[in-house]
């Protein structure tokens, strides 16, 4: 009878324990109720720099300012001598300083300008030829018999006597307007 007993109640039993488990496993938690805010806390160290951003947009171009004062006159340079001589050979006198148009002759062969006996003894020359194209060349010391072939005998040969040569920009002598510069 026992037996029978257990066999009939067993699955009851049973049941009646899954029953118990499954209600337990879904039983709800009571709502915690929270209280109000504390004050808020002191602020944290400011963190590391982060990389430079892209560079900007470039910006309209401004107005143009206004004209200045006319500067002071700048102090004399250190040339020995320089200055403007045209195409015909004359000395534009504005522009020189130490040669004057007694030293300087212009014979008649093309591009080839005499300067007899300058007041200074020439060492380094530099000259530039007036316009666009063209080159000057110089001689000097002027070899012996030199003068007399290229300047005549018309103008004396000095010891700082020089030669200047003017050549086109396809290299053929011109007669060719330049500035000279000598230390």
């Amino acid at each position: 009878m026992v037996a029978l007993f257990v066999a009939l109640g067993g699955p009851g039993y049973a049941a009646s324990g899954i029953e118990r488990l499954s209600a337990a496993k879904h039983h709800k938690k009571p709502k915690v109720r929270r209280g109000p805010r504390g004050p808020r806390g002191p602020r944290g160290l400011q963190g590391p720099q982060g990389p430079p951003g892209q560079t900007g947009l470039t910006g309209q171009t401004g107005q143009t300012g206004q004209t200045g004062n006319t500067g002071n006159l700048g102090a004399a340079g250190t040339a020995y001598a320089y200055a403007a001589i045209d195409q015909a050979g004359n000395v534009d006198t504005t522009s020189s300083k130490n040669v004057t148009q007694s030293i300087v002759s212009k014979p008649a062969a093309n591009g080839i300008y005499c300067f007899s006996d300058p007041p200074f003894t020439p060492h380094v020359f530099s000259v530039t030829p007036e316009g666009s194209g063209g080159f000057g060349a110089v001689l000097s010391p002027v070899p012996n018999g030199t003068w007399l072939a290229a300047c005549g005998g018309s103008v004396p040969d000095g010891p700082g006597s020089f030669i200047v040569t003017m050549h086109d920009s396809e290299g053929t002598t011109a007669n060719i307007g330049f500035y000279i510069t000598i230390d």
